[in-house]
């Protein structure tokens, strides 16, 4: 058992599992429920590269699509940027999506090995992302506030 700090959460959301995996896998969507923190850029297959750039373009973290089973399961890595990670493996993100009842779907986020120090705002910043991902989704209209003050 890995005594590295995780962070697991779960939510039923009113959409389809594919509009699903394009809210979490294209860029339109992630500026919408991040407040256009970050800009996401892949081709979302497994070894593929990941590429986070900051709100002006710049550079920010590279991560790698570990596993893309769409619209199931989609895992990646979730780097530090490069002066923060030090010698550390990456931490993981790992989202499952499923089919629970009609027009919902579960969605369930799992982060593992959390840089020391960072599972409280990493619980935190999580619960307000996927808070305004599930308002997009349901209503037309992502939360207003800055996932990165969480």
């Amino acid at each position: 058992m890995s005594s590295e700090p995780a962070f697991l959460y779960a939510t039923h959301i009113k959409t389809t599992p594919e509009r699903l995996w394009a809210a979490l896998t294209e860029d339109e969507f992630w500026q919408q429920y991040w407040g256009n923190v970050w800009h996401v850029e892949s081709t979302w297959v497994s070894g593929a590269a990941l590429r986070f750039s900051n709100a002006d373009g710049s550079f920010f973290s590279e991560g790698r699509i570990v596993e893309a089973d769409p619209p199931r399961t989609l895992s990646y890595t979730w780097p530090n940027p490069p002066a923060e990670q030090g010698d550390r493996p990456p931490e993981l993100l790992t989202w499952r999506i499923e089919r629970s009842g009609p027009g919902v779907v579960l969605l369930t986020l799992e982060h593992a090995r959390i840089t020391p120090g960072y599972a409280d705002s990493v619980a935190r910043g999580w619960a307000s992302v996927l808070s305004s991902l599930k308002s997009l989704l349901e209503t037309g209209a992502p939360l207003e506030f800055d996932p990165v003050s969480r």
